[in-house]
């Protein structure tokens, strides 16, 4: 059976577990490719970028709530994209996946909302949704990604695993142990965020729960029934500056990416 049209008939904007197959990995795929550490800013941006991201790293420190600051996190990487590959990116905020809806009648105008879909041209498509977008970003409370905070040996156990597993951790000279619900934990930000993947034909995904994020990496899904996706490592920012080089480095990694094949017309 067709992934896509599995999920799109019986769980409106979700995907069944067993249709993605989820690799954990250590490594860090910029780190072999382009860390931005040759990149140069010039022109304009000199003069401008200095201004934005004073005036964003202000807005993140002041701004108690959790999730809306992820926005300015984005937006001052976002403009560090900018002024690095001196070209524009086009942004659409809290973006209906429009096709992805129930075939029940009572539920026709369910969509997906991805916070973020990001491009590096304006076409769009349906109802005004980016055609081509390189990445899809979803916003998340801090405490949301935690699961990920665990050796990849022991997600790739919980993802796994049906009910609740226990993690063992040395700690102070003995085992520690640690009951963990896959369900709420792990499985629901992974489905979630691969299917504005896969819907949105984005290649790469970002849970984003400033200081935290986790990104994603969806393969050329060739094989429509199964979409294998990449998780790479929890990222901790220790700092705004911290932030911006490790979201900046995603951002330009996948906006090098080919979108992936559209599921639907």
């Amino acid at each position: 059976m067709n992934a896509s049209g599995s999920a799109k008939k019986r769980i409106k904007a979700r995907i069944y577990r067993e249709y993605v197959n989820i690799t954990f990995t250590y490594e860090k795929k910029w780190e072999q490719s382009d860390d931005c550490i040759n990149d140069e800013i010039t022109c304009i941006h000199l003069n401008e970028l200095p201004v934005i991201l004073k005036y964003l790293c202000e807005k993140v420190l002041c701004d108690i709530e959790n999730e809306v600051k992820n926005a300015d996190i984005l937006n001052a990487a976002n403009a560090i994209l900018d002024a690095i590959l001196s070209q524009k990116t086009y942004i659409a905020s809290s973006c209906t996946l429009s096709s992805v809806k129930s075939d029940s009648k009572q539920n026709d105008t369910f969509t997906a909302f991805p916070d973020i879909l990001m491009s590096l041209n304006d076409k769009t498509c349906r109802k005004a949704e980016l055609k081509t977008p390189f990445v899809a970003v979803d916003y998340k409370i801090t405490g949301k990604l935690l699961i990920f905070d665990n050796e990849k040996e022991n997600l790739s156990k919980i993802w796994k695993s049906t009910r609740t597993y226990v993690v063992t951790q040395q700690g102070e000279g003995r085992m520690k142990y640690k009951k963990i619900n896959n369900r709420f934990k792990l499985m629901n930000p992974v489905l979630q965020i691969a299917v504005y993947m896969i819907w949105s034909v984005a290649i790469a995904g970002i849970l984003l729960a400033y200081p935290r994020a986790v990104w994603f990496e969806i393969e050329n899904n060739e094989n429509e029934d199964v979409f294998n996706i990449k998780v790479y490592p929890l990222l901790k920012m220790n700092s705004f500056a911290d932030g911006m080089v490790e979201i900046v480095c995603i951002l330009k990694c996948a906006s090098k990416l080919e979108p992936n094949k559209k599921m639907f017309i």
